[in-house]
């Protein structure tokens, strides 16, 4: 059965404030709700020591800190949402006009890509308050996720919180960036068929990395040969290609509805290609043909 996904809303920038909780004798608890001011919900319980930062703080402390670089990044598009009724938020700046070629193997000329900045908060204790870095393939517009380290890039909800440290996350955003784009661009060095292709995501769901849905909708556009535009770097099979696949379907029937999960299966599919372009023997094994191979590749909904 598919799972409920709550709506996610771009009403982020509501007020809430700590209240005490009490047991049913109502005896202090020790414990605080985090609630909206505007409905009143509790969305969140904490201890005294938890640090609220509310969203607009962190989306304000990007967008300021972005003005020293606007020479650098050019002008970009914003898109904030919150999910689990304001509970948590995630913030998506893309650069278009910030562009790289990723080099590709066999082509003069490499696929570009823009920069993404996702700002990430929540009142669950359900993430720190971060920024991270991503990229945006511009042929086709599909996410991509980086394995960049986010050390320095997030804080914990403490009393002494202070988002000013977003100002040198952007910066070390835009270093990880660069490395990244070096780092894709390896993946075109590994040659793959279509049918070592469908084992390989057959074996990531034999192993839990992706669930059966996600296998059919990656399968089902890899083996299309229509992976974002139709170009010669498109038809080549190698494993960028077939990470292409996958951030392709991401993007377009995942992300929009689950953002958290779309983005959790994509920076696993890509340390697990990753790997095996690094290592031989971890791409023979990802590659191998699966213990039981009736799988069939039909229209699933996510």
């Amino acid at each position: 059965m598919a799972r409920t996904t709550r709506p996610a809303s771009s009403e982020y920038a509501f007020d809430v404030q700590h209240t005490a909780l009490c047991a049913a004798d109502g005896t202090p608890s020790g414990w605080f709700g985090i609630q909206r001011t505007d409905n009143k919900k509790v969305i969140g319980v904490s201890s005294e020591k938890y640090g609220i930062v509310k969203n607009a703080d962190v989306i304000d402390a990007v967008k300021d800190s972005l003005g020293a670089h606007s020479s650098t990044l050019g002008d970009f598009t914003e898109e904030v949402s919150v999910v689990r009724d304001g509970s948590r938020m995630y913030g998506v700046f893309d650069f278009k006009d910030f562009q790289r070629d990723i080099p590709l193997a066999n082509r003069q000329v490499g696929d570009v890509v823009g920069m993404r900045l996702t700002a990430n908060n929540s009142y669950d204790r359900s993430c720190r308050i971060s920024l991270s870095v991503g990229m945006l393939r511009l042929a086709c517009t599909n996410g991509m996720t980086t394995l960049e380290s986010e050390q320095g890039l997030t804080k914990k909800h403490s009393l002494s919180v202070d988002v000013s440290f977003i100002r040198d996350a952007i910066t070390d955003c835009i270093t990880k960036f660069e490395a990244s784009v070096e780092h894709l661009g390896k993946l075109s060095k590994t040659s793959i068929t279509v049918d070592q292709g469908s084992n390989l995501l057959q074996n990531l769901t034999d192993k839990k990395i992706i669930s059966e849905v996600v296998r059919v909708g990656v399968s089902n556009i890899w083996k299309s040969g229509t992976i974002g535009v139709n170009t010669d770097s498109d038809q080549s099979g190698n494993l960028f290609n077939l990470y292409n696949a996958a951030t392709q379907y991401l993007s377009r029937e995942v992300t929009p509805k689950r953002f958290e999960y779309g983005n959790k299966v994509d920076k696993a599919i890509l340390s697990k290609l990753t790997d095996a372009s690094a290592t031989p023997s971890r791409f023979a094994t990802l590659v191998a043909e699966p213990k039981d191979k009736t799988t069939n590749d039909v229209v699933a909904t996510a």
